[in-house]
């Protein structure tokens, strides 16, 4: 995944086709679901 930071306070992430599989994007979208959820990591 690529970060990037953008005012006011958005966060892009763009997975990288070539590196990353369809599981790891699914884990990060929990991940910050959990994280809009829960408000915390």
């Amino acid at each position: 995944m690529i970060p990037d930071f953008h005012e006011p306070n958005i966060v892009c992430l763009a997975p990288a086709a070539l590196y990353v599989s369809f599981n790891e994007v699914h884990k990060v979208a929990d991940i910050i679901k959990k994280i809009l959820i829960d408000k915390k990591i």
